[in-house]
């Protein structure tokens, strides 16, 4: 099974660079003036004995689409947890750099997904360094949350 990770962030963060250094070649154009990105690109990418697919994007800051950005990003989390939830219940990691831009798009939609689903009574959430100091101790995953 293949995934997709899309690379998105501020315009002239390096993302186009991190593009270019996981499928393995200079497909994307790197320069130091913002803005050089202006069309996504797809690619097949490997890192280490993982194998997907990694989309550059443009760091266009678009503030005036906030809401669609936030209804778009809430959409593809909560589909992601209910395939999980009706699943395996293997636990689902949402890890992000957020910055606060579009408005604060992004981090309106991990707020408003964690709000529906960290209190449901058999869903722990759980900060990533909670996670590796669990994972350090030998524990396993806690059962009910809330």
């Amino acid at each position: 099974m293949t995934f997709k990770v899309a690379i998105i962030g501020r315009p002239n963060v390096g993302k186009s660079t991190l593009f270019n250094r996981l499928v393995g070649r200079k497909l994307a154009l790197v320069d130091d003036t913002p803005g050089v990105t202006r069309d996504r690109r797809v690619h097949a990418a490997k890192l280490y004995d993982l194998h997907f697919d990694v989309i550059d994007t443009a760091g266009f800051e678009r503030p005036s689409q906030a809401g669609e950005f936030a209804n778009r990003t809430y959409d593809a989390f909560r589909a992601a947890f209910d395939k999980q939830y009706a699943g395996k219940r293997i636990p689902l990691e949402l890890g992000f750099h957020f910055a606060l831009m579009n408005d604060g798009a992004y981090w309106n939609a991990l707020e408003r997904f964690a709000g529906e689903v960290c209190v449901k009574a058999d869903v722990e959430c759980i900060s990533f360094r909670d996670y590796v100091s669990r994972q350090d101790a030998g524990q396993r995953q806690v059962s009910v949350g809330g």
